[in-house]
């Protein structure tokens, strides 16, 4: 009996030991015989980002702003916060209807987005602030800080404006080749800038892509022009009218209709846009085309104090803006052209053209002209040899444009 007590007393004793060995190995150790992970299971990356020991951070791989994401207006250096509000107040001939104002409005508009809204060019539409006869003047007085009027209307102020016009049109060039010759040539003659003194040019223009004669009776040579009446708003015009026998007239353009319809006036030397835009073809059953390019000259500008108001800045920007508007005119004048073409073909106007040989005497009338008017500013103390040649220079130049 006692031996088997002492046998149970030394059973529990070993039950109790095996017991308290099992709980001192449940703390972080495995058992013996534990399943251990395979030798391919992930493992977490070795550069594994730590949370710092105060503060959770973001991963190291934590999606990034994008290079361009757009910033705070009040930090971004294409903001126009701290520039100053410009108003530029602009003369026009035409009102928007008419598709040269449609242009200057969408210019009107391109600045104001070019310059963030801080300058704007406030139009009077239509000659309604003053005529553009007078337009130089203004501008020059200040009633208005930019216009835009046929070159050379001060003819008692320009001297080589005009001659310019003559040497540049009589060279059978398109309309972007003329701006751009013409552009060219002022910036590279001191004596044509002085007659701008105190402007700044905005851009070279004309009135049609070509000088077409429309009138109520047939001019089927130069010769069918002696003893008509013929209204012309050109200076080099009027000069070979009168060698052509013709009576040059120089009358408002809202006379001209009612003139040409009681017989008074045979024609007009313009361009064909004229029968639309002044519904000339009412009266006008004829149009005959001369192949020449219509005058092309400074035809917008603004005072230089004005521009001086903008910032470098703006200036840029509203540079940026006469460089489009150039592009966008020479596009819509062509087009407008085609346009003005096909009206006159469906209301029955009659389009004539000359010979080769008639153009080439008229070709050779202007010719004429530019070497008469050579010798003018040469005798009035004026480079006139040498801007002609310059013009021929650039003629080279910009012929193929």
């Amino acid at each position: 009996m006692k031996k088997r007590m002492c046998l149970v007393l030394a059973c529990v004793f070993v039950l109790m030991f095996a017991v308290s060995a099992c709980n001192s190995n449940n703390g972080s150790q495995p058992a013996a015989d534990s399943p251990q992970p395979a030798a391919n299971s992930p493992q977490p990356a070795a550069d594994s980002p730590q949370p710092a020991a105060n503060s959770p951070q973001p991963a190291a791989n934590s999606p990034q702003p994008a290079a361009n994401s757009p910033q705070p207006a009040a930090t971004t250096p294409e903001s126009w916060d701290n520039e100053k509000k410009i108003t530029i107040t602009y003369q026009s001939q035409y009102t928007p209807a008419h598709y040269r104002g449609a242009l200057e409005q969408w210019w009107i508009d391109l600045v104001a987005e070019k310059t963030g809204g801080t300058v704007i060019i406030e139009p009077y539409w239509s000659s309604s602030l003053f005529s553009a006869a007078t337009g130089f003047y203004e501008v020059l007085a200040g009633t208005a800080d930019a216009t835009q009027i046929s070159p050379g209307t001060a003819t008692d102020h320009f001297v080589l404006e005009p001659a310019v016009n003559l040497f540049v049109s009589a060279q059978r060039l398109t309309f972007k080749q003329a701006s751009l010759l013409s552009e060219e040539l002022y910036n590279n003659t001191p004596e044509l800038q002085a007659e701008w003194e105190g402007l700044i040019p905005i851009n070279w223009d004309q009135s049609g892509e070509g000088y077409w004669i429309s009138s109520i009776i047939p001019i089927r040579s130069m010769a069918d022009l002696n003893g008509k009446s013929i209204r012309c708003t050109s200076e080099y015009w009027t000069d070979a009218l009168i060698k052509l026998g013709a009576s040059p007239l120089r009358m408002p353009s809202g006379e001209v209709l009612d003139s040409m319809s009681k017989g008074i006036l045979h024609g007009g030397v313009s361009g064909l846009a004229s029968m639309t835009d002044n519904s000339w073809v009412e009266v006008c059953n004829y149009s005959t085309s001369t192949k020449m390019l219509s005058t092309v000259g400074l035809q917008r500008f603004m005072r230089a104090d004005k521009y001086n108001e903008m910032s470098p800045r703006q200036q840029e920007a509203f540079m940026e803006s006469i460089d489009e508007l150039r592009e966008e005119i020479w596009r819509v004048s062509k087009e407008k052209e085609g346009e003005v073409i096909q009206y006159c073909l469906d209301n029955g106007v009659e389009l004539i053209e000359w010979t080769d040989e008639q153009y080439q005497e008229l070709y050779q009338l202007f010719f004429d002209l530019c070497q008469e008017k050579v010798e003018e500013l040469n005798a009035a103390g004026y480079p006139g040899t040498e801007i002609y040649q310059r013009v021929l220079d650039l003629v080279e130049k910009y012929k193929n444009t």
